[in-house]
């Protein structure tokens, strides 16, 4: 599923798929004429696992988490991001509540943020431009 440019906008909650999880993460800036998005992760969802990559869910402070140091950001092309839809996001958001809203350590969030994209990246297929 493609989407069009024009739906995007700063601020929207998004999603990149691949296998069995998905990185929800919050459009930062839309780059039209290139056709990629920049994009700021926020929570990885697998089948065993909800891993918070950002404050922005979890309420805590920047101070009482890991700095300033968020984790990366991504450029990523629009063909494969997709909007997320308030039913796909509410289980995300009502399972703050339910386990522990602490982010993980740095090191575990930018492994499992680098598995996904490594993998998604790898078995994205070749556009024919």
């Amino acid at each position: 599923m493609t989407i069009s440019k024009a739906s995007l906008h700063p601020g929207q909650i998004i999603y990149l798929s691949w296998a069995n999880d998905r990185l929800y993460a919050e459009v930062i800036q839309i780059q039209s004429e290139r056709c990629l998005a920049w994009l700021r992760p926020l929570v990885l969802v697998s089948r065993a696992d909800i891993l918070f990559l950002s404050t922005v869910l979890t309420g805590e402070t920047v101070a009482t988490c890991l700095g300033d140091n968020q984790g990366p950001d991504l450029i990523w092309p629009l063909q494969d991001i997709y909007p997320a839809l308030d039913t796909d996001v509410m289980g995300v958001l009502a399972s703050v509540h339910h386990i522990n809203q602490t982010l993980p350590d740095h090191s575990t969030q930018l492994t499992a943020l680098q598995q996904f994209i490594a993998g998604l990246w790898i078995n994205k297929p070749q556009s024919s431009a």
